[in-house]
């Protein structure tokens, strides 16, 4: 199977859990026999601590700056699927939705992979950003329930999206791990266990 991968994190470099992520998801499904092509969106640094009115326009623009990247996405990401023709569309961030219309618009099954809802996540850890009440919730939710599949990576997310309405054969639990070849949990030093 031809899986097109959309990855819409900004900076991999800087969220090196993502990058592993996206790294790890697609050597899986490779090891299983499928044929990957991930396409980054959005491959340059976010600008993290502007001064002054950059500060003040990205607490108060990143939403609708967001949607406006998924509108003006569409087009572009049905241009790519239809180059790529896969069978199916793999998401990597659940508030984007350009690749859900253009996967959706080309009848082509799209499948998100979801860490936390991004206007939960924005609310908790990034109090200084204002969103809209209930736009970038809805936008999501809508998303979410157009998708064919959603692979989420824990059964409290799970029982969250349950709890708002999705249909429960749409959803996969599929935890973050650890590669035992590569992380030893041990210390190093004996004195520090």
């Amino acid at each position: 199977m031809r899986v097109t991968y959309f990855n819409y994190e900004w900076d991999l470099g800087a969220s090196t859990g993502s990058e592993t992520q996206i790294r790890e998801t697609t050597a899986g499904l490779e090891r299983l026999g499928h044929q990957v092509l991930v396409v980054h969106r959005h491959r340059k640094p976010v600008h993290q601590n502007g001064s002054g009115s950059r500060r003040y326009i990205h607490r108060w623009g990143w939403e609708a700056a967001n949607h406006l990247r998924s509108l003006r996405g569409v087009p572009i990401e049905i241009e790519i699927l239809r180059r790529q023709k896969p069978d199916a569309v793999l998401t990597f961030h659940g508030l984007r939705f350009s690749s859900v219309l253009a996967a959706r618009r080309l009848e082509i099954p799209v499948v998100l992979q979801v860490n936390a809802s991004v206007p939960e996540e924005i609310r908790r850890f990034h109090p200084e950003m204002r969103l809209l009440p209930g736009i970038s919730d809805w936008i999501e939710r809508r998303m979410m329930a157009a998708a064919d599949g959603m692979v989420v990576v824990s059964t409290m997310l799970r029982d969250c999206f349950l709890r708002w309405g999705l249909r429960p054969e749409r959803l996969t639990v599929a935890p973050n791990g650890a590669d035992p070849e590569r992380f030893r949990p041990e210390a190093a030093d004996p004195d520090l266990r």
